[in-house]
Order: structure tokens, then C-alpha cells, then sequence
């Protein structure tokens, strides 16, 4: 049977797997917006022998890069941000845990090399 460290040991462990994920997302899709950046085109590279339609493409074009654009920005926040909410979360696990534990010992005492039965 586990004993309670073994217990926050693994939960700590699940807290830093999961925080480390979501650091790596964030930078991993920071990565591609940089790649992406270098993406955009010229309305001529949409030219199929009418100007209008070219321009009516190369508008929707850039209308689709930026919003993927916003979406990847908005994408790397917000794992950055879970996997900063991850270690909150795992800090006051670890504090709250600790403060039961005072608690507990406050209330029953340590346990340690004491009498319980009260007697000489």
C-alpha cells in the first residue's frame, strides 16, 4: 500500500507532466508562428489573367493568414498560461497538504515517542 508521500509524490509528478506539456505547446506553436510569418503573398501570385479575381483572392487569403495568425498567438498564451495555472495549482496542493498535516498534529500531536495512553 502506498504511504501518503508516495500518494503526493505522484500527484506532484502529474502536475509537472502536465505543466511541462503545455510549456512545450506554447513553444512549439511560438515556433510556427514565427515560421509562419514569412508566409504571406503578393496579390500576383494569384493572378489567373483577371486582376479582379486575383485581388478578390489575394484579400481572402490574407484574410485567412491573419486570422491563423491570431490563432496561434492566442494558442501559445493560453498554454502558457494553463501550464502556469499547473503550477499554482501544484503549489497549493503542496501548501494545503502541508497545512492539514500541521493541523492534524496540532489537533492528535506528532505521535512520536509519546504516551497515548495516558498513564505512567
Amino acid at each position: 500500500m502506498p504511504t501518503d508521500k508516495d500518494e503526493l509524490t505522484v500527484v506532484f509528478e502529474a502536475f509537472d507532466v502536465e505543466k511541462k506539456k503545455w510549456l512545450k505547446l506554447a513553444g512549439d506553436i511560438s515556433v510556427l508562428k514565427g515560421k509562419m510569418a514569412g508566409l504571406n503573398l503578393m496579390p500576383t501570385a494569384f493572378f489567373c489573367g483577371e486582376p479582379a479575381t486575383a485581388l478578390q483572392l489575394s484579400r481572402s487569403y490574407d484574410e485567412i493568414y491573419a486570422l491563423i495568425g491570431k490563432l496561434m498567438t492566442d494558442a501559445a498564451q493560453e498554454f502558457d498560461q494553463i501550464g502556469g495555472a499547473l503550477q499554482i495549482a501544484a503549489d497549493r496542493y503542496d501548501g494545503s497538504d502541508q497545512q492539514s498535516a500541521q493541523t492534524l498534529e496540532a489537533i492528535y500531536g506528532s505521535g512520536r515517542d509519546e504516551d497515548i495512553s495516558g498513564g505512567p
